[in-house]
């Protein structure tokens, strides 16, 4: 089933403690979007910006998923878009300054963008 709000469960725990599970419930707060950027090689494009158009909005996120000892977070970039049901334009800076763009893009999903497969800026 698809839904409008991404409300993921996160499972944590202590040492030697017993496993809680969060779940996240929230009302509905409108659309959102999320991202997967990729080298050619396939790799996590660490250190990249995706720039997403939404309406008359400039939306900028980093990826820069944050790790520590036995953790990492999620590599995805996940944006609240909030009314709209789509990013109408996605460009991507790559980590040596190149920029590339992307097509549309329907919200309440997560989409790739692989570098080499959109439009050089």
């Amino acid at each position: 089933t698809s839904r409008k709000v991404a409300a993921p469960t996160i499972a944590a725990t202590e040492w030697n403690g017993p496993v809680q599970m969060l779940k996240n419930v929230v009302r509905d707060r409108g659309n959102w979007i999320g991202f997967r950027v990729r080298e050619r090689s396939g790799a996590d494009a660490l250190g990249a910006t995706i720039i997403l158009e939404v309406g008359s909005r400039t939306i900028q996120r980093d990826v820069l998923p944050g790790q520590s000892y036995l953790a990492a977070s999620d590599p995805r970039v996940h944006v609240g878009l909030g009314a709209p049901e789509g990013v109408r334009r996605v460009r991507v800076r790559w980590v040596d300054g190149e920029v590339e763009a992307f097509g549309d893009f329907d919200a309440g999903a997560y989409h790739e963008v692989v570098r080499g497969r959109g439009a050089r800026r």
